[in-house]
């Protein structure tokens, strides 16, 4: 098959963060398998996780906390392929945890490889850096969350 360009290979990208970031805010875990490549790994707090289901259970305290919702904005991508069918995805993130009584905001960046499979770009190394928390009182919502 035709090898795809680098725009192909950053809009991808950005297709499979917008989907893990969905996947986070609606807390489906079904979704978030779906931009997973076997043997996924998670670099996070200094910790690996290997695998799809040690990923899914490094989420698993943030899908059981209690929010009224939350909200994950994945900015500022840079997408290097390093060879066909891999790319490196730099990217800023802002994730903002909302509860009846404060609005917990995370700043940090995500270091990301992807291999392509079946025309998708999966994750097949996560690496999440928390840089700054913010505590804030709580948002008023304007609409069903």
């Amino acid at each position: 098959g035709r090898e795809m360009s680098s725009g192909e290979a950053a809009i991808g990208a950005m297709q499979t963060l917008a989907r893990y970031a969905l996947a986070l805010d609606t807390r489906d875990v079904e979704a978030l398998v779906k931009v997973l490549a076997h043997g996924v790994r998670l670099t996070r707090d200094g910790e690996e996780s290997d695998g799809i289901e040690a990923f899914v259970d490094a989420y698993r305290p943030f899908f059981e906390t209690e929010l009224l919702g939350s909200r994950h904005i994945i900015t500022n991508l840079i997408v290097d392929e390093t060879r066909p069918g891999d790319i490196t995805v730099k990217s800023r993130f802002e994730a903002s945890m909302f509860t009846e009584t404060e609005t917990t905001r995370i700043i940090g960046s995500y270091e990301d490889d992807m291999v392509l499979v079946d025309g998708l770009w999966l994750v097949q190394h996560k690496r999440n850096f928390v840089e700054w928390k913010l505590q804030l009182p709580p948002a008023t919502s304007l609409s069903p969350i």
